[in-house]
């Protein structure tokens, strides 16, 4: 295992800083409801159904919601994912609340152009639904009711393409709106937390639509002590 030298350290914990101040200092001001998306209501009904679909797996024996559960906010209860039947998961899976406002997805950010690359990834990867998209697309072929929903949402007869759009679609409809943030309805214990979130706590500078939740997380070396970090975010509380 690699060993990193006191002045890596530094660089390291310097770096996590400057990541932290830029953040903070561009996320204050841009913390607020989020946009508004356009949604194909076709498109979207077709993708929910794909969604809860276990065929969608090489030995249909789950699907997205498996591991994106919706009785726990579209994410996973265990702290790393089952993944396909018989290989382990390496990773938690994340909430899919919201996804669609991300223009970066996975823990390290290795997936950064659209929504459909992150479905088509899920699909096919050997460790989570370890799907051959060709054979996929014979077996949807072979429902009736996919061919007349995929009529009715513009995609032609059921194809690889249309899955990867269909089900992104539906994502969309995952979303926190209307709720007393939105409708400026907090109560003011919320607010006072709203306070701290924004300042002292500095929980903002990672956890907004703009910053570390919406691109790869900084990895800090294992080297660094838990403490060193846990003291780094208290001092940002004390008076």
């Amino acid at each position: 295992m690699r060993r990193f030298t006191a002045p890596q350290k530094i660089i390291t914990l310097v770096a996590t800083g400057l990541v932290w101040l830029t953040g903070y200092a561009t996320a204050t001001d841009r913390l607020g409801p989020l946009p508004q998306l356009n949604l194909d209501q076709a498109k979207a009904a077709l993708g929910k159904r794909l969604f809860f679909d276990t065929r969608l797996s090489g030995d249909s024996a789950i699907s997205c919601a498996t591991c994106h559960q919706p009785d726990n906010g579209f994410a996973s209860r265990q702290a790393l994912s089952p993944g396909y039947p018989g290989n382990g998961h390496f990773r938690n899976a994340p909430t899919l609340i919201n996804v669609a406002q991300k223009s970066r997805w996975m823990h390290d950010g290795r997936l950064g152009t659209n929504l459909n690359d992150v479905t088509r990834e899920m699909i096919t990867e050997d460790y989570l639904m370890n799907m051959d998209m060709r054979l996929m697309q014979e077996r949807i072929k072979q429902d009736p009711l996919y061919v007349q929903m995929f009529k009715q949402a513009g995609y032609g007869e059921p194809s690889n393409g249309g899955v990867r759009k269909a089900i992104p679609e539906y994502l969309k409809t995952l979303s926190s709106t209307n709720s007393p943030f939105d409708n400026k309805k907090m109560a003011a214990a919320a607010m006072r937390g709203l306070t701290l979130f924004k300042g002292k706590a500095g929980c903002v500078a990672c956890h907004n639509p703009h910053g570390s939740d919406n691109e790869a997380l900084l990895v800090v070396p294992k080297s660094i002590s838990v403490s060193t970090l846990k003291a780094s975010v208290t001092s940002k509380l004390e008076p």
